[in-house]
Formats: C-alpha cells, structure tokens, sequence
C-alpha cells in the first residue's frame, strides 16, 4: 500500500518558522498579455519536504542521488 503524504502547493500550506511563507504572483493575464502566467516562491522548507543528508552535511547526499524507489 502507498500512502501520498503530498500537501498541494497553496498559499495556507505550511512553512518552516522564520523561512519565507509560499506566494503567488500572477505576472500575466489573457486580458493585458494575452495568457495568464504566475511565478511561485517559496523556501525548501515549506510543504512537503524530504531534507537530504547535504543539507546538515557538506559532504551529504543530495536528493538526486537517491533513487525514487527509496521514497516508496
């Protein structure tokens, strides 16, 4: 069984205290631009995160060096 502990992207998810809480920003719409566009900012510790030994580590993994079946 798989359980997806994934919390949607939106601007009540949670963020770590003190780190940048997640925004959007529209940058264009269909009215002035002619397409709607956002831009997303948010910190790494806020949502649904995995912190990689690298980030307490200088010499830690990275997330991309871990295969996905590892997280399943």
């Amino acid at each position: 069984m798989i359980v997806d502990l994934t919390i949607g992207l939106s601007e009540k998810m949670p963020s770590y205290p003190g780190d940048p809480e997640f925004k959007i920003q529209r940058v264009a719409s269909i009215d002035s631009e002619g397409w709607n566009a956002s831009k997303l900012s948010f910190s790494t510790h806020c949502g649904t995160h995995v912190d990689a030994p690298f980030h307490m580590f200088a010499k830690g993994k990275k997330l991309d060096e871990f295969s996905i079946e590892k997280f399943i």
